[in-house]
């Protein structure tokens, strides 16, 4: 980042606050917190949102890993 260069990331601060904010039930203003506490202000420009529904997500990431699906995915 501090050289300019541009960085992808398949899950970053919209994630966090999904999976831990309302999918934990921690709280997405807590979560926001935290993510702003550790990512030193960083945000993403630009979040790409894939709308596909969970047989074809699965099928999709199982043939990608082969068959290996992480706590994340399901």
């Amino acid at each position: 980042l501090a050289k300019g260069k541009i960085v992808l990331c398949d899950r970053f601060v919209d994630s966090s606050l999904a999976y831990q904010g309302a999918g934990r039930r921690i709280g997405v203003t807590e979560i926001a917190r935290l993510n702003e506490f550790a990512t030193e202000g960083t945000t993403p420009d630009f979040t790409l949102y894939l709308d596909v529904d969970s047989d074809t997500g699965l099928r999709r990431i199982k043939k990608n890993r082969q068959n290996q699906i992480d706590r994340l995915d399901s």
